[in-house]
């Protein structure tokens, strides 16, 4: 990043947004760079101070079972295995009301490779995770972009931007209570609710799609606002059998309110656990979910100490009832959405791509199977309609907004409907999409050439597609 005066700075490639796929984009378009030598800046802004997003401090610190393609994920797993800040995690045991969560125990004899499946796994015991430390993730995520001279911008926030014709021409972020302009040329969203494509104009889609918007199989006959729910993850560490936490005073306040939703939800089993086992032993619980997603979105300001008083509930009852054995280690900070705002870009992928494939086979720049998988509230049942067979791709037009000629968007809020994006929302997927994103922002600096005129072929080789 060239500094042009004290208050503005140009880089070739601005990233906004250090989750899964914004740590592809800059890993990718840094090594893109350097392999074909160009001399090109990138950088990437992040709000927190930490790369990973919601797989790393969010929580959620395991890779689901599924398809992925060649990529930096194989580098990165590697070197944790290695070093034994991971592992490969399988199920034991089976869900019922005993036992209302599932377990998944790392295995020395598991590879890998056992991973990268899930749909050709008939056996649903038979799936394996990977599974690791948060601390180790990030830290071997900056390790990776340092490498290729990012420029990461830690504590900065975006705040707005500017546009001149059919382009971004700067965007505004905000560090250390000072206000900077960036200039670029090539500007990649990776936040979870999409903040710069919306800012921009671009059109954008929220909640349950309708059948008449898109003819899926599953869509309710009328939109809602419904969203995948949210978790807020915690972990925990063995203790004698018979152990109960103390909650903390100021969660018991919320607790006639959270009384109501335990009756609703756990006392009928809608919410179970996954629990997922770290190297040391200790284990990481999902919830699915601690909060239907258009609640946590309009809760906003008190969100955290409800997600908080609700975890404690929940934990102390596996502790009482069902005699969990384990003690509260820690609540993550941050909690993590599985949906928010969603482009409407030059092409949404539907319900229809994954059960039939995706038409636009010559623009496939990553690969997904991961089932239909929605949680919470939902006129949708993705769980009593068929299943789909094979593996599906995803298309690069689904980074690119109609409006803006200059910006690729490579999260969870790229442009898929709400039921896809309920399948294609993990983190290898979005690292895939950010790989992808980060490649072509490359060749269209290196080219001169529009976003979406590039020769997609050209980036799907790189990518080794």
């Amino acid at each position: 990043m060239k500094k042009i005066n004290d208050n503005e700075f140009y880089t070739d490639i601005l990233i906004i947004g250090g989750g899964s796929g914004g740590f592809g984009a800059a890993y990718s378009a840094g090594k893109t760079a350097n392999d074909l030598g160009l001399d090109l800046s990138v950088t990437l802004v992040e709000k927190n101070n930490f790369i990973g997003g919601v797989s790393t401090y969010g929580g959620v610190n395991c890779w689901e079972p599924g398809v992925s393609g060649n990529g930096i994920h194989f580098e990165i797993a590697r070197e944790l295995l290695e070093a034994k800040h991971a592992g490969i995690g399988g199920y034991e045991g089976v869900v019922c009301r005993e036992r209302p969560y599932s377990l998944s125990v790392i295995h020395d004899e598991y590879k890998y490779e056992d991973t990268l499946f899930r749909l050709k796994i008939p056996d649903t015991y038979n799936l394996r995770r990977f599974h690791f430390e948060p601390d180790a993730m990030n830290e071997i995520m900056i390790k990776k972009l340092h490498k290729y001279n990012v420029k990461i911008l830690f504590n900065t926030e975006f705040v707005d931007s500017t546009l001149h014709n059919d382009n971004i021409e700067s965007v505004f972020v905000k560090i250390n209570n000072d206000i900077i302009n960036i200039k670029a040329k090539i500007f990649i969203d990776c936040t979870g609710n999409i903040i710069l494509a919306r800012k921009t104009g671009c059109q954008y889609m929220y909640g349950e799609d309708p059948k008449s918007a898109f003819d899926e199989f599953c869509a309710p006959e009328q939109p809602s606002n419904h969203l995948n729910g949210a978790t807020l993850l915690f972990r925990v560490e063995k203790c004698e059998e018979n152990f109960v936490d103390t909650i903390p005073e100021v969660y018991k306040n919320y607790f006639p309110k959270i009384e109501e939703w335990y009756k609703n939800n756990v006392e009928q089993y809608r919410i179970y656990s996954q629990c997922n086992q770290y190297p040391n032993g200790d284990l990481n619980i999902n919830m699915l979910p601690t909060i239907d997603g258009f609640e946590y979105l309009e809760l906003k300001n008190d969100v955290m100490n409800i997600l908080t008083a609700r975890v404690w509930y929940y934990f102390t009852w596996l502790q009482r009832e069902i005699g969990f054995g384990h003690k509260m280690k820690y609540i993550f900070k941050y909690p993590s959405a599985r949906e928010d705002y969603r482009l409407k870009g030059q092409y949404v992928l539907t319900e229809l791509d994954i059960r039939n494939g995706c038409h636009k086979k010559e623009e496939i720049i990553a690969y997904a199977d991961h089932v239909l998988d929605i949680h919470g509230k939902s006129n949708i049942n993705v769980h009593g309609v068929p299943k789909y067979d094979n593996p599906y791709g995803i298309p690069y037009s689904c980074l690119l907004p109609v409006e803006i000629g200059n910006l690729l968007v490579a999260c969870r809020g790229a442009s898929f409907s709400h039921i896809a994006a309920s399948s294609c929302r993990l983190s290898r997927t979005m690292i895939a999409i950010g790989e992808a994103a980060g490649t072509a922002a490359v060749m269209s600096v290196k080219h001169d050439k529009m976003l979406k005129n590039l020769n997609v072929e050209e980036v799907r080789e790189l990518l080794q597609i």
